[in-house]
């Protein structure tokens, strides 16, 4: 028996929010036509979010707040895959997930985030890390 419970469109919204958590008053989109990127300065409103993932409007949230982030993502244009490699060595030391994947253009893109409530302090010679 599968008693898997629906969520509401609210419920979805907010499981989305809580996942891609960033910077409240401005975000970034396209035009799928075109390919013109923009930054939109005003709040990330539901609405927002539901078009995102209704697939009219595409989103990007800005994942830096003030000098922490939950997540980061990398490119890599080279063919070497050792600096890809060592960005997931150091995302493992500070417990954030991170994979690698080929990139459609060249080289490779790694993305390392946390699972938990865990955010990183962005420095110029480094990171720390710690639970909030």
């Amino acid at each position: 028996m599968n008693i898997e419970k629906q969520r509401s469109t609210d419920e979805k919204i907010a499981l989305f929010q809580r996942f891609f958590s960033g910077l409240p008053h401005v975000y970034g989109t396209y035009n799928p036509v075109t390919g013109q990127v923009r930054q939109v300065k005003a709040a990330v409103t539901t609405n927002v979010i539901l078009r995102h993932l209704k697939g009219l409007q595409p989103y990007g949230v800005y994942l830096l707040v003030n000098d922490r982030t939950s997540a980061a993502a990398a490119d890599f244009d080279d063919q070497n895959p050792s600096g890809p490699l060592q960005f997931i060595a150091a995302a493992k030391h500070y417990e954030l997930s991170a994979h690698m994947e080929r990139s459609k253009s060249k080289g490779y893109t790694t993305r390392g985030s946390s699972s938990s409530k865990r955010a990183c302090r962005l420095q110029r010679r480094g990171s720390s890390c710690g639970t909030f």
